[in-house]
């Protein structure tokens, strides 16, 4: 009987065993399906801010796409203005060489070599200061000399004379 009994016992304490592992059992996998909402919640949350920073991407892409359209507009703009402004630089340069030859051709040779070097401005100066014809100085409140009293045509002529001769004496006071 003993074996008898050892079998029943062992048929016990197994059948008793059974229910608490079960019992256990209902525990860890209450727990696990506990943790598993957990990290379901977590997932999901995780996606929408995934598609929410997706969606604010998209967005920035889509500004950045619009600032660049206007940067074209800006380049193109700009671009235009550079054009027209290259064109105003080399009609500028034709000009200002066609005056500097202009001022250099009114220079003599000795003079030309000289002024090669100056700027247009300088040149244009130089060229003034050079060709202003030298006046000469004169002090016209101090008396000069007089003529000679010696003789008068005036007073040898006959009347017939003098007229005849009026323009070539008004012609020496003229010179």
């Amino acid at each position: 009987m003993s074996n008898q009994e050892t079998v029943q016992n062992e048929q016990e304490e197994v059948v008793l065993e059974q229910p608490q592992e079960h019992t256990d059992e209902q525990h860890e996998v209450g727990k696990l399906i506990q943790e598993s909402k957990k990290y379901r919640s977590r997932a999901q949350e995780a996606e929408i801010k995934a598609k929410e920073l997706e969606n604010k991407l998209k967005s920035i892409e889509e500004t950045k796409l619009k600032d660049q359209e206007q940067w074209k507009e800006l380049a193109e703009k700009y671009e235009d203005e550079n054009k027209q402004l290259s064109a105003m630089a080399e009609e500028g340069q034709k000009l200002q060489e066609s005056i500097r030859q202009d001022l250099l051709g009114q220079l003599t040779e000795e003079d030309r070599e000289f002024a090669d070097d100056l700027s247009t401005d300088k040149l244009r100066k130089f060229v003034n200061r050079s060709s202003v014809k030298k006046n000469v100085v004169t002090n016209e409140s101090a008396p000069g000399q007089m003529p000679a009293t010696g003789k008068n045509p005036f007073t040898e002529m006959t009347a017939a004379e003098r007229k005849k001769k009026w323009s070539s004496i008004l012609d020496r006071y003229r010179s």
